[in-house]
């Protein structure tokens, strides 16, 4: 139901009860009463209407799903300076190449190909 209709009806509706009260207050003969009376049906029936009418518009938008699309931003920076460094055995000094390394259950291992031997490889501090 379109929002202008419910406002008329909403306006009629408060304007028959209010006339339906005045004819109660008013009362002195059965006339004003009966009017009375079939003013405040008329006015319950008219808001019963609207409020009807709003309810399955809201039941309605409840069952259809919201989407909503958010967009982020985001970009991962470090908080000091990055540099690669160069695998290097800490025995010989040899430069080392990725196929050298292999993961064990202990961390990174290091093999060098000229001398031979393994070295566990251990990150140094940042500070």
């Amino acid at each position: 139901m379109h929002i202008a209709i419910k406002g008329v009806l909403v306006f009629f509706g408060l304007g028959m009860l209010f006339l339906g009260i005045v004819f109660m207050i008013a009362g002195g003969s059965a006339e004003n009463y009966g009017i009375a009376v079939v003013l405040i049906i008329i006015a319950m029936v008219l808001l019963l209407i609207v409020y009807r009418a709003s309810s399955q518009e809201t039941a309605a938008m409840a069952s259809q799903p919201q989407y909503h699309e958010h967009k982020y931003d985001v970009k991962m920076e470090g908080s000091g300076d990055f540099s690669e460094e160069k695998l290097v055995c800490p025995y010989c000094g040899a430069p080392a190449d990725n196929k050298d390394i292999t993961l064990v259950s202990g961390g990174l291992m290091i093999k060098c190909q000229y001398c031979g031997k393994a070295s566990q490889m251990e990150e140094a501090p940042k500070w």
